[in-house]
């Protein structure tokens, strides 16, 4: 039985925001996306930030919703935020594996093709992601961040992927790009849900299932070779 336990992997991944009033669409395309990239016996559960952190610093209830995470039990903790909020905090506090979305996302980018471009639903995002992606030492491979215009509240899903394709075409043809991504997890997800891994050639990357991917391999890393984050500056 202990081995068995051994075996299966618990993933918390919190969105940046407190309760929702009721369950989301994209909540329930989540569990039907993780148990497709998931390895049998991993469990990932969608979660919010504690009810405490409504009208509070959502940096800070990050990092303690990843100290919740470990305190539960949990393997691993997914930060489920675009932004990737508060990180480096959440990796220095606890002793599980972490991984934020937008890292996960860049780094299968830059694998999968010599450049990438990140769709952005806000114009405020832009100079966050680009601050990101320097951050994680690949803007040398960054081709573009692109606004996608028009995703306005109530929006048809029909055409919010309109817009978020008709964006990674000009990224494609304009650019130069050779993989793409929605920096937004939810509208990730519905792509995903759709089918639409690749537009004209160009894998797109959902950032839900390659930070679902990655947190796996950390988590086996350390159950096999005790392989942890070094503490001896950022993540002290």
């Amino acid at each position: 039985m202990a081995e068995k336990e051994e075996a299966n992997i618990k993933i918390m991944i919190s969105e940046p925001v407190p309760p929702w009033p009721a369950e989301p669409v994209f909540w329930g395309w989540s569990k039907k996306i993780a148990a497709m990239v998931s390895e049998p016996g991993t469990v990932v559960d969608y979660t919010t930030l504690s009810e405490e952190a409504r009208g509070q610093d959502n940096k800070i209830w990050m990092a303690n919703r990843a100290y919740d995470a470990e305190q539960m039990g949990y393997n691993a903790f997914i930060v489920g935020c675009a932004g990737d909020i508060n990180l480096k905090a959440c990796k220095a506090r606890v002793k599980i594996p972490v991984v934020g979305a937008t890292e996960a996302t860049v780094l299968l980018s830059s694998i999968l093709g010599n450049t990438f471009s990140a769709i952005v639903t806000a114009p405020q995002h832009k100079e966050e992601l680009e601050e990101l992606v320097k951050g994680y030492c690949l803007t040398e491979k960054l081709a573009s961040i692109r606004w996608a215009q028009g995703l306005m509240p109530g929006i048809s899903e029909k055409d919010k992927i309109e817009i978020l394709m008709s964006e990674m075409r000009k990224a494609i043809n304009e650019d130069g790009a050779e993989v793409l991504f929605v920096a937004h997890v939810p509208d990730s997800i519905m792509l995903k849900m759709e089918g639409i891994c690749e537009i004209d050639g160009s894998p797109i990357v959902d950032s839900f299932s390659a930070a679902i991917k990655l947190t796996e391999s950390l988590v086996r890393f350390k159950r096999a070779f005790g392989m942890d984050i070094c503490r001896k500056s950022v993540f002290k």
